[in-house]
């Protein structure tokens, strides 16, 4: 079983230096109301950690990331959830 949230050890092996684990912006947002979210603008995408959380949530997403490979696993991550 994954632990829910990711360790330092775990993120070792992720391909960014600063992951977070999708949890964390997925807390954000039904924090702040999933209803007042019609649209979530993530500028440093990373490896789409947010981007899969508003997937989870049924939220719109626009993210800006200037590193191909982070972009390109963040869209093989999204592309995962089916």
């Amino acid at each position: 079983m994954v632990h829910p949230l990711e360790t330092i050890r775990e993120r070792k092996q992720r391909p960014h230096p600063s992951t977070f684990p999708v949890k964390l912006p997925e807390m954000c947002i039904k924090l702040h109301g999933i209803k007042n979210a019609k649209l979530i603008l993530d500028p440093l995408m990373g490896i789409g950690s947010t981007a899969i959380a508003c997937a989870k949530l049924g939220v719109a997403c626009v993210g800006f990331e200037v590193d191909e490979e982070y972009l390109r696993f963040a869209a093989q991550r999204i592309r995962s959830l089916g």
